[in-house]
């Protein structure tokens, strides 16, 4: 810093805590874990061995065609990359449909597919390190040229961190004729089977959901959906590690084929047997699986996954555990005011641990939506779930901890993660913290304002629930503006049971690449039971905007972090003019442009597309010597990419922003 100026207030706070959730104290606003995200869609994460977590999602913040970011956050809710967070591919074109996978390393693979240079689409693959670097470039890798349209693609990693992509094509697009196919790709991002992988099944049939487990000994099996006669079977094949198929004939037709099956869910245990769990349609929408060991179904006909519970099913989510048993979750619709999410267990064997009627996550009569389920080490088996007391209500965001032997952990009703009114709630996904607790991530849409027509903004939000109730300091209420030559933080904290240092942390946004975080001071607490308010002012190095948060630290361990607040910088007293890029962007409705200026000037702003052609032109007569800004409407502006040129005397800078909506 060129200079620093501190200014500590402390004092006390008195405020409502719940000390179950931890990220907030609020339970009526989870914490916000990704800034500037315009409207973040397919939200997909997976958990770290350290108990943190990548989240990837499609979003058209930088461009009108979807891009794919990533996020890395660890136990304490500190994200590890960039505050908004970072690009997957340099690549132009549109991204679709990503896959997340991450190894016990925490290295996360994520797989794609890309119309940069294809109009069919090729599906890329990209190596994202746990520190948020890219190992196989900008870009990623193409895991396979696809010379038809891939139409639904899968990927797992084995222990040796070898990814396997089954992917779909359809080879007549005015027809009905279908290409499965299935490639290996090493940790060094090499092509096992040939450019273009490997045929397991090419005919004049639809095929559709593809699924792929790895298997223990380099090879893997293929599942997919396969009509016959206007009905949905389940299908399955194995490969063996150099791509021969060895284990069955042909296939191995795993549903009957007098079922329609609409959707289903496969998971492998650790003993090696292989889970199927489906849902059969139109009409009765029931929930059956079977369990196959070494290519044989150990009971031919299928089984009931809870036989007393005759009504409709649907939500169905599964997963193995460490104790070879399979878990697996649906909602059961019981009437229009009443669906309950139900847990069954069942060993590898095939029987039902649970009951033939399962265990329900908690006893309140609602309807319940976007089940999640996970397990720890331990097996214990975290759920969480959209819950709404009627039709009209906009639902809350509720979990619950079941046992090995599937005994509520934590309250009956369940356990309170958000508790918003009048907000969107969607992409529900739960995962063990490592500590017997649980992280949740979701979307939530909040309204700009309280008018019933407002615009509604969405981003990724998160909350952690502890396994203990035990009393642990929150930071609230962070705020950051611009005071004269400074920027001021200020937040407040409940119950410092414990000596703690704060660590103001902030990033600069320069360059896409960037992801360090730069520390500008450290502040020791003064603990007292009802918490502090704390204020720190700082003079920057730079103009620019400016991630800042709050990191709570005992000793060397982060144990809490702030939400992100994000601040335009420009020096007061500066001799150069500056421009910054505008906010929001990309733009909706209206964007601000903020610039200085070391004297009194007229200032032209012209606006352009893509084409170049000009669209607009501002003239401001009425500059003051110092910082400056001017509202821009691109409210009746298309969706694409647009240029505004500032000018003042000899000075000139261009800008792209995004108009999105």
């Amino acid at each position: 810093m060129s200079s620093v100026k501190l200014f500590v207030v402390i004092a006390c706070l008195i405020s409502p805590f719940n000390a179950f959730a931890q990220w907030t104290i609020n339970l009526e606003r989870a914490k916000n874990l990704v800034v500037d995200t315009y409207q973040p869609t397919n939200i997909i994460t997976g958990d770290l061995p350290e108990g943190g977590l990548h989240v990837v999602w499609m979003d058209r913040k930088e461009s009108p065609d979807q891009s794919i970011f990533i996020q890395t956050i660890d136990i304490n809710g500190r994200v590890k990359l960039r505050a908004d967070g970072k690009k997957i591919s340099g690549l132009p074109g549109k991204k679709d449909i990503p896959v997340l996978k991450v190894s016990k390393k925490g290295t996360a693979y994520v797989l794609w597919k890309d119309f940069s240079y294809s109009t069919n689409g090729d599906l890329y693959l990209q190596k994202v390190g746990s520190d948020g670097s890219f190992e196989w470039g900008e870009s990623g890798i193409i895991s396979s040229l696809c010379a038809f349209p891939p139409v639904n693609y899968s990927m797992s990693l084995d222990a040796a961190e070898n990814s396997y992509i089954a992917y779909i094509e359809k080879i007549d697009t005015s027809g009905n004729e279908y290409d499965l196919r299935l490639q290996k790709v090493t940790p060094k991002g090499e092509r096992i089977f040939g450019n273009d992988g490997i045929s397991l099944a090419s005919c004049n049939l639809i095929k559709s959901s593809v699924q792929v487990l790895s298997d223990t000994k380099g090879g893997a099996y293929v599942l997919w959906l396969e009509s016959h006669s206007g009905k949905n079977i389940v299908q399955m094949k194995h490969v063996d590690k150099s791509g021969n198929q060895t284990l069955f004939k042909k296939q191995l037709e795993v549903t009957p084929p007098t079922t329609n099956v609409i959707s289903y869910q496969s998971t492998r245990l650790v003993s090696g047997e292989t889970f199927i769990f489906w849902q059969v349609g139109p009409k009765s929408k029931e929930m059956y699986y079977t369990v196959i060991a070494n290519g044989v179904k150990l009971f031919q006909e299928p089984k009931l996954v809870t036989p007393k519970i005759k009504t409709s099913k649907s939500n169905l989510v599964a997963l193995g555990c460490s104790d070879s048993t399979a878990v697996v979750g649906f909602i059961t619709e019981k009437n229009s005011e009443q669906k309950d999410f139900v847990i069954q267990k069942i060993s590898r064997t095939g029987n039902l641990l649970w009951g033939d009627d399962g265990e329900k996550v908690n006893s309140k009569v609602s309807q319940k939506f976007s089940a999640s389920i996970s397990a720890d080490k331990f097996c214990n088996i975290y759920a969480a779930w959209i819950e709404k007391e009627d039709q009209y209500s906009s639902g809350y965001i509720y979990g619950q901890k079941l046992n090995q032997k599937g005994k509520l952990q934590w309250d009956a009703s369940g356990t309170p993660i958000l508790l918003s009114k009048n907000t969107e709630k969607s992409y529900v996904n739960s995962f063990a913290d490592k500590k017997q607790g649980m992280v949740v991530i979701f979307r939530e849409g909040r309204k700009t304002d309280s008018l019933k027509n407002s615009k509604m903004n969405y981003s990724i939000y998160g909350q952690r629930l502890y396994a203990e109730r035990n009393a642990v300091s929150v930071i609230a209420d962070l705020s950051a503006s611009v005071d004269s030559d400074s920027i001021m933080v200020s937040w407040r904290t409940s119950s410092e049971s414990k000596a703690v240092i704060y660590k103001i942390e902030m990033f600069l946004l320069q360059s896409s690449k960037d992801t360090t975080w730069t520390e500008v001071a450290s502040l020791s607490a003064k603990p007292l039971p009802t918490g502090n308010d704390y204020s720190y002012k700082f003079v920057p190095d730079s103009d620019g905007i400016y991630f800042i948060r709050i990191v709570q630290m005992a000793g060397k361990d982060p144990i809490a972090a702030s939400e992100i607040r994000k601040v335009s910088y420009i020096k007061e007293f500066g001799d150069k003019i500056v421009v910054l890029q505008n906010n929001p962007n990309p733009v909706s409705d209206s964007t601000e442009i903020n610039f200085y200026l070391p004297a009194k000037v007229n200032v032209k702003l012209e606006f352009y597309n893509s084409k170049i052609e000009k669209l607009d032109e501002i003239n401001l007569a009425n500059t003051v010597r110092g910082r400056n800004s001017y509202i821009y409407s691109g409210a009746t502006l298309p969706e694409g990419i647009y240029f505004f040129r500032f000018t003042a005397g000899n000075f000139r800078d261009v800008k792209k922003f995004v108009v999105a909506r």
